[in-house]
């Protein structure tokens, strides 16, 4: 039986990652130009903000069904390029209607890819004699850097939203196209159960997924009001702090591997949670950022601010 740990299998596993994390990360910078496009208040925004989170809830619960019965690959296709596909409508949607349906569209295709590549690195791992899976989830860091800093950079050179959506569309169908014919083919489950309620150990594992997405959501959906609304930064660079929280995840993961095998999962996961609550502090509570509220920082000093402020939560998540 041929190995699933594979060049090509690696190479694939990566790409899906990577468009994942990309396709969110194009959405941060765009989060400012929706709210003034609409004309809504942060209340109505949190609220069509809850719609990405809600069709990716939805869609995970049934595609852990569906990778059983079809395997994972095609849900990676179908997410992968839904994704492309979606995005340059969260640039042009006029209503709160709109935005709202196509957010919870955006995010069914984020939820099944997200859950479909997770059981693709899955199955590469276990043909593999050493930890993978930190790497693998290091290129959806990678990917979120190049997404926000993609996005960033076409808005400041005034390209619009709907010409730097189109744009990077067509960077994630040119990574699906890669993946597509190295993907594994994997075999439906027959006598497999199609759901298991969780229980036990399982439940804990589900609690801690839910407060890192919490934290990567939190980031996402509002740093770029944050930096905006303060009149730190100006709209088209409002991506800058998912950017560096991109970064800071990206050195996490890189390193996550080597670091598990030398001091084991828990520890891991206990210090991990204890830098990612220290970051939140330093987020919230800094008396440089109170310094920046009463009065305009020098621009060097702001982004040494900003990069201290993003990347400690963005390490361990």
């Amino acid at each position: 039986m041929q190995s699933t740990d594979r060049p090509e299998t690696r190479l694939a596993t990566r790409l899906a990652f990577l468009v994942g994390g990309f396709a969110l990360a194009c959405w941060a910078p765009l989060v400012p130009f929706a709210k003034a496009r609409l004309g809504v208040d942060d209340g109505v925004l949190g609220m069509l903000l809850l719609c990405l989170g809600l069709g990716s809830v939805a869609a995970m619960l049934a595609t852990g069904m569906l990778s059983a019965r079809y395997g994972s690959k095609p849900i990676i296709i179908t997410g992968g390029l839904g994704l492309a596909l979606l995005l340059p409508t969260l640039a042009v949607a006029s209503t709160p209607f709109t935005l709202g349906l196509a957010l919870a569209a955006f995010g069914a295709c984020l939820g099944s890819l997200d859950v479909a590549m997770n059981i693709h690195a899955v199955e590469v791992e276990k043909g593999a004699d050493r930890p993978l899976m930190s790497g693998f989830h290091a290129l959806f860091s990678i990917g979120g850097f190049i997404g926000s800093l993609l996005v960033t950079l076409l808005l400041s050179v005034k390209a619009g939203p709907l010409a730097a959506t189109l744009l990077s569309s067509a960077v994630m169908v040119v990574a699906m196209i890669v993946a597509w014919p190295r993907l594994l083919r994997t075999v439906p489950a027959e006598d497999a159960p199609l759901f298991v309620m969780p229980r036990g150990f399982v439940l804990l594992l589900a609690a801690l997924a839910a407060i890192t997405f919490l934290v990567e959501g939190a980031i996402l959906d509002w740093s770029a009001l944050l930096l905006t609304t303060q009149d730190r930064v100006d709209a088209s660079h409002g991506g800058l702090g998912y950017m560096l929280f991109a970064i800071a995840m990206t050195i996490g993961r890189l390193s996550g591997d080597a670091i598990t095998a030398r001091v084991g999962d828990r520890a891991v996961m206990l210090w991990g949670g204890v830098i990612a609550v220290a970051g939140f502090v330093v987020l919230l509570l800094s008396s440089t950022l109170c310094i920046m509220r009463r009065s305009k920082a020098p621009a060097p000093y702001g982004q040494v601010a900003l990069a201290v402020f993003y990347a400690f939560p963005g390490l361990t998540v």
